[in-house]
């Protein structure tokens, strides 16, 4: 048997944190990782930077775009692909949903289901 857990938040607090970890990685420097990386010669084309939000940080960096502008496309693209992940789970039969504050519910389900082993 399979027990399936999936963690959900409201939309609102899901898109603040996204939009908190997007600040979070361009203060610990995301930017010059990338500005690095395009230094040492790997180029805009390469695979890695087809993930969420390097194209923007290229396009800052060659001077298309100013700072914010990047920064809300990136946090835009992130709660599309968020809100993608969602939906695709949501089809998933089976999944048993908490919010990440449920650890007791969370923990009663998996003692239950155990102990059904």
């Amino acid at each position: 048997p399979i027990l399936k857990i999936g963690l959900i938040l409201e939309r609102e607090e899901l898109y603040n944190k996204i939009d908190r970890r997007v600040l979070e990685m361009i203060e610990r420097g995301w930017v010059e990782e990338v500005k690095r990386l395009l230094g040492e010669g790997y180029q805009p084309s390469a695979k890695a930077f087809k993930a969420i939000g390097y194209k923007h940080i290229i396009s800052y960096l060659k001077g298309e775009i100013p700072l914010d502008t990047t920064i809300k496309l990136i946090q835009i693209d992130t709660r599309r692909y968020a809100k993608r992940q969602i939906t695709w789970f949501k089809k998933e039969k089976n999944i048993h949903w908490f919010h990440p504050k449920e650890e007791e519910k969370i923990f009663a389900l998996v003692e239950s289901f155990l102990s059904d082993c």
